[in-house]
């Protein structure tokens, strides 16, 4: 049996193994069956985001059903070396095929520059134990804070990047909230209710926290999907 996602309607997805009669464009998606000329004609074409979405649907009951794996190269090490680590899938960005994360611009992802301008290449693993399937997201990430030039800003100028950053931060649990208000990432975790008041005014029981710079966007744009 051959499964492969072929499609992406935002950026270009390589086909991994062309199946005849299929095109690279927005419709091509998922083949099924034996790549033969007698059975060419029973395959099924699925788009890629529409199979995604109906394995998200059929998991929503379950619990941790949107974590997904996180693969980027450390290349500040001299010796580069690979670093995985489990994120919080938040959806797909409006109308596009980009996959919203977030993360603190302290973390060793960012921080390191696992993930810039000069490195930024990633791979996903998105795994659906009640199904039993797996998505191999590779492509290539952005990311938006309060210092990116895109991400942050005041007044009525504000860019679209700022307007879905400040979504995103305000769909989040006051206790997600707070850890961006917390110590360095990686460091001897010392921090009380008065650390975070006086670093952020509004971090009282009676008011919101107001976005920090380091509360960043991450994007996922897809170059290549496997399944």
């Amino acid at each position: 049996m051959l499964r492969k996602l072929i499609s992406n309607k935002s950026h270009p997805i390589s086909l991994l193994q062309k199946i005849r009669g299929v095109s690279s464009g927005m419709d091509a998606g998922v083949g099924r069956g034996i790549n033969t000329d007698e059975n060419m004609k029973d395959i099924e074409v699925i788009p890629w985001r529409k199979r995604i979405n109906s394995s998200i649907e059929n998991s929503r009951h379950i619990r941790g059903a949107n974590f997904i794996q996180l693969a980027t190269v450390d290349m500040t090490l001299p010796q580069p070396k690979p670093k995985n680590r489990t994120v919080v899938f938040r959806g797909f960005l409006d109308e596009s095929d980009s996959l919203k994360v977030i993360t603190d611009m302290r973390s060793e992802k960012a921080s390191s520059k696992q993930i810039s301008d000069d490195n930024p290449y990633f791979e996903v693993v998105y795994w659906f134990p009640h199904t039993s399937e797996q998505y191999r997201i590779e492509g290539f990430a952005s990311l938006h804070s309060g210092t990116s030039g895109d991400g942050g800003g005041d007044g009525d100028n504000v860019s679209d990047m700022t307007q879905v950053r400040l979504a995103m931060w305000n769909t989040l649990r006051r206790s997600a909230k707070e850890q961006f208000f917390w110590s360095q990432p990686g460091a001897k975790y010392e921090c009380d209710d008065m650390k975070v008041k006086e670093t952020n005014p509004s971090a009282d029981t009676n008011t919101d926290y107001d976005i920090p710079d380091n509360f960043a966007l991450l994007l996922l744009h897809p170059t290549q999907v496997k399944y």
